[in-house]
């Protein structure tokens, strides 16, 4: 029996969520948002983000916030297995302008992070992960790409489109080659409750 296995593999979760996009993109307030602001001109972000990072935490953010919820277990869960519930712990709009971009970057604090799209087309810039941690010794030439030999991957945005992926992933998103205005919804979770078994050095309880 031949047989190829995809070991050690990071997980990439896609799904959709359906609701009035419209709706939400007009009840945002980038009034007072920022860009960046004190980083280098390379690493600089040309999204803008909402200035509070707990946006679903808000009132009128709950049904949203459930909809994630509800997507984030059937990542945890269903897909990777964990044992431990998920908290969401930041949460934040972004406003992507027609030519802007983002670095490559990472979540820190953090074990799962998604972003939803909100409003967008094929050409608002995909969203591209890459292998900082590639081991090959030789740089050999590839006839094509697939999921055991390449080190970058990227996404197609879409309205509804919920991607959950591992914080510690490094990505970026490319430039914004459409017209139209992209908005998107970015979170953070980490695991609560007990992480280890309490016989373990590593043990440590997460409230939430």
């Amino acid at each position: 029996m031949t047989k190829t296995i995809p070991m050690f593999s990071r997980c990439v979760h896609l799904d959709n969520v359906s609701f009035d996009f419209n709706k939400v993109i007009k009840e945002l307030d980038f009034k007072y948002s920022k860009s960046g602001k004190g980083e280098p001109d390379e690493r600089k972000l040309s999204s803008k983000l909402t200035e509070t990072k707990d946006v679903l935490n808000r009132k009128k953010w709950n049904w949203l916030k459930k909809i994630v919820n509800i997507q984030l277990e059937k990542y945890t869960k269903g897909v990777m297995k964990y044992y431990n519930d998920f908290e969401m712990t930041t949460s934040w709009f972004t406003k992507t302008y027609p030519n802007d971009q983002s670095s490559f970057h990472c979540h820190k604090n953090s074990m799962v992070s998604c972003v939803l799209y909100l409003q967008c087309d094929v050409n608002s810039g995909d969203l591209c992960f890459i292998d900082y941690k590639n081991d090959n010794l030789f740089d050999i030439p590839l006839t094509e790409f697939n999921i055991y030999n390449s080190q970058s991957f990227q996404i197609k945005p879409e309205p509804g489109l919920i991607i959950f992926f591992p914080s510690q992933l490094q990505h970026k998103i490319l430039k914004n080659q459409s017209t139209l205005t992209r908005y998107s919804l970015a979170c953070n979770f980490i695991p609560v409750g007990h992480i280890q078994n309490k016989h373990s050095d590593s043990y440590i309880h997460i409230k939430r």
